[in-house]
């Protein structure tokens, strides 16, 4: 879906409904959509397309300036099972009977001795 792909993820979703063609989405688009169109997932679980977030927190040593500890203290956050890790998986859950992400389960644990804190990482 080329022609529309530019448009964003709906209204190339949307596009390729109306032409019956097939495209690649993410899983939030298409949930948000799937009542409305009637394209159905053809293909999902494989790992090639799969689209990762990363958090890279800016070097405090090449950046003095930048505000570090905050930033970890976020990205710690962001990366704890019980707290951030748990909204992410359960997002999207209630109103669509799945999430919207899948987890990659954690296997490291990296040490930032710069902050004085641990990063769990999921790569």
């Amino acid at each position: 879906m080329y022609e529309k792909g530019s448009l964003g993820n709906t209204a190339t979703l949307e596009f390729a409904d109306r032409k019956g063609a097939d495209t690649v989405m993410d899983r939030a688009t298409y949930l948000a959509l799937k009542n409305d169109i009637k394209l159905t997932v053809l293909v999902e679980g494989d790992e090639a397309p799969l689209n990762f977030i990363s958090l890279i927190p800016v070097s405090p040593h090449k950046f003095p300036r930048v505000n570090y500890r905050d930033t970890m203290t976020l990205v710690l956050w962001l990366t704890s099972p019980d707290r951030g890790l748990r909204i992410i998986a359960d997002f999207g859950r209630d109103r669509y009977g799945t999430a919207f992400f899948s987890r990659i389960p954690t296997h490291g644990r990296r040490a930032v001795p710069e902050a004085g804190l641990d990063l769990i990482s999921e790569n």
